[in-house]
């Protein structure tokens, strides 16, 4: 399997997008993060710790996750646990997502299971549904549940605490 998703992350004191994309394969079974430049254990460990937390069995084989991303010294990571949680449940079969091309989170995701979304304003609705209608595209949100710019029927929003709670629970 193969899966893709978008994110936000704070680059050099402006946002930047980025992709993560991954794949299953029948080498050697565990979780692979790379492209992280050494920056990968503390967010594969919490990736392996809430899915232990809650029990979840998955096929056994190789789940690989990639950042499309070159230089990561200025970039703030854990605004990737989410997208980086999202894909990998999806891989294993938890999450009944199986394409995630046309989204995008921007969440840090605590021990305990909280959930802390980026704040984005009404500009930034607003820049990106004009950004999508120039494109003909349309987007999902995977956040907080309350795009601010109503208006901006080419983005769909998702809250990444109901997606969570209703296939793996324990979210707030």
């Amino acid at each position: 399997m193969e899966i893709k998703i978008n994110s936000l992350i704070p680059y050099n004191g402006r946002l930047k997008w980025v992709e993560v994309f991954g794949y299953t394969s029948k080498g050697q079974p565990g979780l692979e993060l790379t492209g992280f430049n050494g920056r990968s254990r503390t967010l594969k460990e919490k990736m392996v710790y809430l899915s232990k937390r809650r029990s979840l069995r998955f096929p056994i084989l190789r789940y690989v996750l990639c950042l499309d991303l070159e230089d990561l010294s200025k970039c703030e990571l854990e605004w990737l646990e989410l997208p980086l949680l999202i894909a990998f449940w999806s891989m294993t079969g938890v999450l009944p997502l199986k394409r995630l091309d046309d989204c995008f989170a921007s969440c840090k995701v605590s021990l305990e299971g909280n959930l802390t979304h980026m704040d984005f304003d009404d500009a930034f609705w607003e820049s990106m549904h004009i950004q999508l209608n120039h494109k003909k595209k349309n987007v999902t949100f995977i956040g907080d549940g309350g795009i601010s710019a109503p208006h901006c029927s080419n983005i769909n929003d998702i809250r990444a605490v109901d997606l969570l709670n209703d296939t793996v629970g324990g979210f707030s």
